[in-house]
Formats: C-alpha cells, sequence, structure tokens
C-alpha cells in the first residue's frame, strides 16, 4: 500500500516501496498519469521510490487531497499485486563517452584508494554495465542511473560543493549521473562526458526518459576535446549569483548604456546593478522535467508591488538583488517599489517604497545599496511584456531558462524592459491609484530578529530527539556562500539517523541536513530532487523574510502545525489572488 506523508504546507509525499527497481519506476509513472487530473495538483516530481505532489491551496487541501489520493491509488495496488510479473516498456539504449580522468575528475583516485581499487579498475567497473533511467530531476537533463557496482560505490560528501563543471560524471551511493549543468553538488566526481544532456528543443528538454538504458563508454583525452569537451583552465568565470556580492562589484563604476537608438517602448538598462532579474510566480507543471519553479525570493514584497497597481498577481517584474540598478523611462507609466530598502531615487529624488509613483518618459530611476533588506521588487502598471519560457518568464541562471531572451541570463547594459504606456496625465483611473500605499501594519521589518517557523515533515522522525532540541534550541549565522538555490546556514552540527536517503522531490523550504550537519534551507531555484535528509520545511512567507537577511545574520527555528500554516497561508494568497 502506497504511504502518504506530508512533506510541507502545500505538499504531500507518496512513498511507492523501499527499494527501487525497474518494475516500480513503470507503477509510478502510472500513478502519475492518473495523478494529474486531479483537481489542484500544480506540480508532479516522481523519482526512486517516490512521487511529491504540490497542490494550490485554494483549489483543494490536504485532507481531501489525501482522500483523492487513496481511492485513486487502491484499485492501482490491486492491479499491480493481481499482475506481479506486468511488462514493462522497453526504453532505449544509450551510450554516453567519458574523459575519466583527475584533470576532471578531482574524486576519482581518493574513490579509488576508499575502495582498495586502483583508478583504472573504478572505471571498468564503472562502464561495463549498463544503468536504467529511474528519474530525471536535480536538474533538467540530470538523468538518476542505477544500480552502481556495490564496490565502488561512495557515500555524498558530507558538505556539498558549491559548483560542480557541467558534464561531470558521478556516484552517489547506488546511483551515477551526469551533471548537465554547473551546479553545487554533493556526489563524487569519476569523468567528464563531451554529450549535452539538455535539447531545448524537446518538451522534455533531455533525449533520456524513465526506462531507458545508458552505458558509458571511455574515451582518451584527445577524443574528449575533438569531440567538444571542455577542460576546467578554459571555463569562463561564473557569474557572482551568492546572496553577498564581492566588494569589487559594489564598486563597480557607472557605464553608461548608448541609449540614442534602437530604443523599445518601457526601461532601458543603464546599468543592471548587481544581480537584477525578471521574475513572475514561478514556472509551474515542469518539475517533472528537473525544472525548479524560480518565482521571487521574497513572494509578500512582489505580491503587494503588483496588488498595488492592481495588476494580475503574478504578472512580471524586476527583481533587484542588493541594488545598483540604474533604468531610464521611455514611456509614461506608474511604478510601485516593495522590498528592501534600496535607496531607490527618481531624477535624482528620494522615492518611497511601497507605494505607486508616476514615471514620465526621460524619467531616470536609480538604486543605491541596502539599508534595509537585500532585494527589492520593481513592478510596473500592465507588468513586465515578456514572452514566457516553459510557461513563466522567472528568471534560474542555473537552468538558463527564462528572463529576457528564455536564456537565464540576468539584466545587462542596453537591455529593454518593454511595458506599455499608462497615460495616467490623462487617465482619472490611472491617477487614483498614484500615492496609493501599503498600510504601515504590513510592512516588514527586515532588521528585527528572525523566527522561522518550521512545518515537520519528510525525514522528521529519523532526527534523534536531542537533535531536534539542539536544531530548535540554538542560533544559526547565514553563510556567505548562499544564494537563490539555498541558504546555507552555520552553527552546531545536526545529525539524522542516516546521512543520505534515496532521491526524492524537495519542496520550498525544505530543510535538508547534509553529513556535515549544516542545515540548508532550499529556496526558489531549488533542485527538484535530492538525497540528503529533510526535516521539514520552513513556512513559505518565511523564506522571503530569509532571503531578506545579509550573510552573517543569526536566525532561530520554532515548530508551527501544518494545519496552523495551511490555514494562514491561505488567507495569504486569497488576499492577493482575489479577482
Amino acid at each position: 500500500m502506497v504511504r502518504i506523508e506530508t512533506a510541507s504546507t502545500d505538499s504531500l509525499i507518496l512513498y511507492f516501496a523501499a527499494r527501487p527497481s525497474a518494475q516500480l519506476s513503470a507503477r509510478i509513472a502510472q500513478a502519475c498519469e492518473k495523478i494529474r487530473g486531479l483537481t489542484g495538483i500544480t506540480d508532479l516530481i516522481p523519482a526512486y521510490t517516490t512521487v511529491l505532489v504540490t497542490f494550490d491551496l485554494l483549489q483543494t487541501d490536504a485532507a481531501k487531497l489525501r482522500f483523492q489520493l487513496d481511492a485513486l491509488l487502491e484499485p492501482l495496488a490491486e492491479h499491480w499485486a493481481n499482475n506481479p510479473s506486468e511488462a514493462i516498456r522497453a526504453g532505449r539504449q544509450i551510450s554516453i563517452p567519458v574523459y575519466y580522468h583527475p584533470e576532471v575528475a578531482p574524486d576519482l583516485e581518493a574513490l579509488a584508494q576508499s575502495r582498495g581499487l586502483t583508478p583504472d579498475e573504478v572505471i571498468q567497473r564503472h562502464s561495463r554495465k549498463a544503468y536504467r533511467v529511474a528519474a530525471i530531476g536535480f536538474a533538467p537533463g540530470f538523468a538518476y542511473l542505477g544500480d552502481v557496482d556495490a564496490s565502488i560505490q561512495a557515500p555524498r560528501h558530507a558538505t556539498p560543493r558549491l559548483s560542480v563543471a557541467k558534464g561531470s560524471v558521478a556516484i552517489a551511493g547506488t546511483q551515477t549521473a551526469v551533471y548537465p549543468l554547473e551546479s553545487p553538488g554533493g556526489w563524487n566526481i569519476i569523468g567528464r562526458t563531451p554529450q549535452g544532456m539538455i535539447d531545448r528543443s524537446l518538451p522534455d528538454l533531455t533525449p533520456l526518459a524513465p526506462g531507458d538504458s545508458v552505458r558509458f563508454e571511455p574515451i582518451s583525452r584527445e577524443q574528449f576535446l575533438a569531440l567538444g569537451g571542455v577542460l576546467d583552465t578554459d571555463t569562463d568565470a561564473v557569474p557572482d549569483q551568492k546572496m553577498q556580492p564581492d566588494a569589487a562589484q559594489v564598486k563597480n563604476s557607472d557605464k553608461s548604456a548608448d541609449l540614442s537608438s534602437g530604443l523599445k517602448a518601457g526601461f532601458t538598462v543603464i546599468h543592471p546593478g548587481l544581480m537584477s532579474q525578471l521574475q513572475d510566480a514561478g514556472r509551474i507543471g515542469f518539475q517533472h522535467v528537473g525544472l525548479t519553479t524560480g518565482g521571487p525570493l521574497d513572494e509578500h514584497a512582489f505580491l503587494w508591488g503588483n496588488h498595488l497597481l492592481k495588476n494580475p498577481w503574478n504578472a512580471p517584474a524586476v527583481e533587484v538583488s542588493f541594488g545598483g540598478l540604474k533604468l531610464q523611462a521611455q514611456v509614461d507609466t506608474l511604478i510601485a517599489v516593495t522590498g528592501a530598502d534600496l535607496a531607490p531615487t527618481l531624477n535624482g529624488q528620494p522615492v518611497a517604497n511601497w507605494q505607486v509613483i508616476p514615471v514620465r518618459a526621460g524619467d531616470r530611476l536609480e538604486f543605491g545599496y541596502p539599508r534595509s533588506g537585500t532585494r527589492a521588487y520593481l513592478a510596473v502598471k500592465g507588468g513586465f511584456q515578456v514572452k514566457p519560457c516553459f510557461g513563466s518568464v522567472a528568471t534560474v541562471q542555473r537552468e538558463q531558462m527564462g528572463g529576457l531572451t528564455g536564456e537565464g541570463k540576468l539584466l545587462n547594459f542596453g537591455d529593454c524592459l518593454p511595458c506599455d504606456e499608462q497615460e495616467h496625465r490623462k487617465d482619472p483611473q490611472l491617477q487614483k491609484l498614484i500615492g496609493k500605499r501599503v498600510s504601515n501594519n504590513y510592512l516588514p521589518d527586515y532588521s528585527e530578529n528572525l523566527v522561522l517557523r518550521v512545518i515537520a515533515g519528510y525525514q522528521y522522525n529519523q532526527f534523534p530527539a536531542e537533535q531536534l532540541e539542539r536544531f530548535f534550541s540554538e542560533e544559526y549565522q547565514i553563510s556567505p556562500d548562499s544564494d537563490r538555490m539555498g541558504v546555507r546556514l552555520q552553527g552546531t552540527p545536526i545529525k539524522a539517523l542516516q546521512s543520505g536517503i534515496t532521491s526524492e522531490g524537495i519542496a520550498l523550504g525544505a530543510i535538508q541536513v547534509p553529513p556535515d550537519g549544516q542545515p540548508i534551507v532550499l529556496m526558489r531555484d531549488r533542485q527538484t530532487i535530492g538525497g540528503y535528509p529533510k526535516l521539514g520545511c520552513v513556512y513559505p512567507p518565511d523564506t522571503g523574510q530569509l532571503a531578506q537577511r545579509h550573510p552573517n545574520t543569526k536566525v532561530r527555528f520554532e515548530l508551527m502545525s501544518c494545519h496552523g500554516a495551511q490555514q494562514d497561508l491561505m488567507r495569504f494568497y486569497r488576499y492577493f489572488r482575489k479577482a
């Protein structure tokens, strides 16, 4: 029988079995086809033995959804019991070339030594068998493959790397995989492939699918380079995506864009600032192919900006992280700046946050640097008019998805942020909006002590009582190595009963605990699947408060009932999403 457990405020996790198998993957796929038809489902993340089901609290609730899932899965379970040897779809056979060498494989020699083998023996044992694709997740094109030969299995690193090169071939426990994009990761890297794992022309973004069979073919350095492989010495510098900007960036002088020709209607970027990007409410319905949701780190501030302007609640806005953005208006319109106080000015004069401001063509809007909070949101009447990419304009740099061009790029010098003309000097309805502001009762204080509310879920019961007591009584400090993917915390380590689990879907705010015991709160750009234990999830609006805090800020945690969190979140969304 399928076990249904709470994962977060708006997600349930379905446990189908203890051990993965080809037959189980086929059954999970069968179940997902049925579950997709239920009202209120926003995403499904199938993994080895589980499915994470996320839902819209304004369309259904956890109790009703549990009842529906039980009713749907019971006849399926009966069918499986009566047909234990049901045929499994035969997948395609795919070969992936791999350059196995320490210059691209930092863990190859250490893994070999820990297993009493030579690197050549590790290579031979890794490449001699075929692996079944069990799931696609973590990132688009990231195929979870199993099972690795027992003699070369290795646990995840105690502390995940901040960056793993694109094409890295890695092992974690019984699993192996290829990192399709540069990203953080905790697996053991034993090689690198020159073969791309993402194809944007395909509906699922990758030629691999669950049930396919994959073999790794060893190639030489010369073959690797001839096939377009990239060595670490050839890669360009990675753009800074961390929560704390480099000092050199902060001091970066103003570089004027050429505004003399080719202007479109909207706002022209004179200076992009430290990290400014387009975001809407997020990319919904694509986590099963490894695409994360993205979206505003501080949803509260984002929603208020659109609400003030009477926009659709999910209209695209600009998330301005740490300041420095400078724009010139090419149209008359109305704007609202919410979130962090980044000392905004209009034509050199200070303007207030959290209220509607008229802008005229030729006006210059500039953001300074943080006085309170770290991320501001610039909303414009009608929203920025940008073509969606996989249903959303949300920028996700790691996935090269969304933004102005659909390639996941930050705003740059000379970019145009298109928006419609709003003739507020003539239109009485627009004039009524000018000066509208958020009541002081709803304004957040980004300097107050931060207590993050936690909904117990996932592997909560696998953390001993003394470990949970430590977690909820100690202070943790935000690490400078945090980013839109996850906020890393530093403090007294805590330990689960097991250091790794079978990889499963990850909800917003999940608190994962790697073997080093330092918690990581997973944010909007999180991986879709992961294999570290999680003790629950931070209440979604509190992740926005966390995103507004500077590195080295101290935070604490407290438990919140799931029912209370769901009631509060429903009220929150009803207010902003009402017609």
